[in-house]
């Protein structure tokens, strides 16, 4: 009776093995493992609040392998490609790419396999926001009045980028205003170069252009006022600033040119310059009002240097 017992019990282990053989031989036949590569976003995990991502890869390319059958259902959402940012403080930091796939399936290859990253602190401006005018008026209607609300806005972001902000504006399509108007817009930052600062984040997101219209123009001189902007070089100062010409005519609905005395000129950024600075530059000039001349004038802005040290003094 023993000896049949085992030869039962030989007989029922060769069919479980058989069994697991034709399982597996099955299953690669008919579901082999295929491997496949994929672009997958890179995610900065658990930055510190009051730090954001200021550089970092944008993609990462994970290869993988798996059943057949699970690779073709797959969704890229379901691939997690990651880097661990907990505790880091502000500055470069090199980090080890993290995944996290379904089960079934097994990570090849990971490249880069490490980023680098760099945190800055968050930091806050509140700018005045100007509108950006484009389109025109129908004939005879020119603009009289432009308010804001609200007038300032507070941009946030990375210090490099807010450092980079020169100016917050809002769009303002004016084809075909013909009456009072309020219009509304999404007031974008920009910097110094003119095109637009991304990654800084701006509140409110919308605010409302108040447009006011008026018809009949008139002509009238007026004085032009340069702006200078920008911090000298150390000991440098400022001695004159003039324009050439000092006046312009200009023309513009009556009740309109009556309130202006002087245009501005665009701002003639000084930047740490201890010499004379000669700009041509544009007339910042109104919606609807004109120049009987060209809409530049040059800027002269004389700078002394200061006193410079001693030799061998600091």
């Amino acid at each position: 009776m023993a000896h049949n017992n085992g030869e039962n019990m030989t007989g029922k282990v060769l069919a479980l093995l058989l069994a697991v053989i034709l399982w597996v031989y099955v299953m690669n036949e008919q579901n082999p493992p295929v491997e496949q590569t994929l672009n997958v976003k890179l995610e900065v995990r658990n930055v510190a609040q009051n730090l954001v991502l200021a550089q970092s890869t944008d993609q990462v390319k994970i290869r993988y392998r798996g059943p057949r059958s699970i690779i073709a259902g797959l969704r890229q959402q379901d691939l997690e490609v990651y880097v661990d940012a907990r505790g880091l403080e502000e500055g470069q930091h090199l980090l080890p790419v993290k995944t996290g796939i379904p089960g079934a399936l097994e990570v090849i290859e990971v490249v880069p396999n490490t980023v680098e990253i760099r945190l800055e602190g968050q930091v806050t401006r509140i700018l005045p926001v100007v509108p950006k005018f484009a389109g025109t008026t129908p004939p005879g209607i020119v603009i009289d009045k432009i308010e804001v609300v609200p007038a300032q806005v507070t941009i946030t972001g990375s210090r490099s980028k807010v450092d980079m902000v020169a100016a917050v504006a809002v769009p303002v399509d004016m084809s075909g205003v013909n009456k009072n108007t309020v219009l509304e817009g999404l007031p974008h930052p920009y910097g110094n170069t003119g095109g637009a600062v991304e990654g800084v984040y701006v509140s409110p997101e919308k605010v409302q252009v108040h447009v006011s219209v008026l018809q009949g123009t008139i002509t009238k001189t007026v004085d032009i006022k340069p702006s200078v902007i920008g911090e000298l070089a150390p000991g440098a100062a400022i001695t004159r600033v003039s324009t050439e010409p000092d006046k312009v005519e200009i023309s513009g609905p009556a009740e309109t040119v009556k309130k202006i005395d002087a245009l501005y000129t665009a701002p003639v950024d000084v930047s740490g310059q201890a010499a004379d600075v000669v700009r041509e530059v544009k007339i910042q000039g109104q919606e609807g009002v004109t120049t009987t001349r060209g809409d530049t004038v040059k800027v002269s802005v004389q700078i002394t240097a200061g006193p410079q040290p001693a030799p061998g003094r600091p």
